[in-house]
């Protein structure tokens, strides 16, 4: 193997280690409540509709939902965006739903070590929380992968749709999310002609894919590969950069699934391996 190629995927992977652990990472990830109209109180007291983990204040407020807008009003002091509010101080919908404009990250509200946000989707909005201090963080064994192996390191074709099309993408709460898909992937694997539709994310594409090997030696709802835009008719896939989902570490994430074209008759044995805990 070229120790060039070889030192390419081991950062890529100590990269991709560094920032699952990090205090920003999926497995600081212990909560998603969904809200319903009217008021939800949140705090670490177990009396609060929504319970927090305990280094947050006894009763951090109340969320306030009105048709897709939430509202708090404080009961303790906390920061926004690192910014310091007193207890009593409500925040508004702006503030805290931005993530319902242009894909913006929504405020975030920390007490303790402890953090959340208001997030929207197709089944209604919720409220993530993550936790620095998180049990799943503390004890995470760490990623698992195959030895990086070139063969998998794949020139495909790629055959553009002319227009691109709209194609229905599956998630694990069972919605279908419309996404456009600019054209698929053709390549040969164990002899077989092989396919798949990606669909765009920011400036690349982004493969959500199932194999041979899902549920035996990779995790068994899909795994995701991001690759650069083609170029003259060939795409880069390197399957020694296919990753887990979030769902892999936390049971609260909202992961996309593969469209029955993504699933492949063939094994793909390139990339992360399934977690310990799985």
């Amino acid at each position: 193997m070229d120790p060039a190629y070889e030192k390419e995927i081991t950062e890529y992977r100590s990269r991709a280690e560094e920032s699952l652990r990090g205090p920003e990472g999926w497995l600081t990830v212990v909560g998603l409540f969904w809200l319903k109209q009217g008021d939800t109180t949140i705090g670490s007291d177990p009396g609060n509709a929504i319970t927090l983990a305990p280094s947050a204040a006894k009763s951090v407020g109340t969320l306030s939902l009105l048709g897709e807008k939430v509202s708090l009003t404080l009961a303790a002091d906390v920061e926004i965006d690192g910014t310091p509010l007193k207890a009593r101080d409500r925040v508004s919908p702006v503030d805290l739903n931005d993530d319902a404009v242009d894909g913006v990250a929504p405020a975030t509200v920390k007490s303790g070590h402890v953090k959340f946000f208001v997030i929207k989707r197709k089944n209604g909005i919720a409220v993530r929380v993550k936790d620095e201090d998180s049990e799943a963080r503390r004890h995470f064994s760490g990623r698992r992968w195959y030895a990086p192996n070139p063969s998998f390191r794949i020139d495909a074709d790629w055959v553009p749709f002319d227009p691109p099309r709209k194609v229905g993408v599956p998630d694990v709460l069972g919605n279908i999310n419309e996404q456009t898909a600019p054209g698929l992937a053709r390549f040969t694997a164990d002899g077989e002609t092989v396919e798949l539709t990606p669909i765009i994310e920011g400036d690349s594409l982004f493969f959500v894919f199932r194999d041979h090997t899902s549920a035996h030696e990779t995790y068994g709802a899909a795994r995701f590969l991001n690759t650069r835009m083609p170029e003259n008719g060939h795409v880069l896939l390197d399957f020694n950069r296919a990753v887990n989902p979030p769902c892999a570490f936390t049971a609260y994430a909202t992961c996309p699934i593969p469209m029955k074209e993504n699933v492949l008759n063939v094994a793909i044995r390139a990339g992360e391996l399934k977690p310990d805990a799985h």
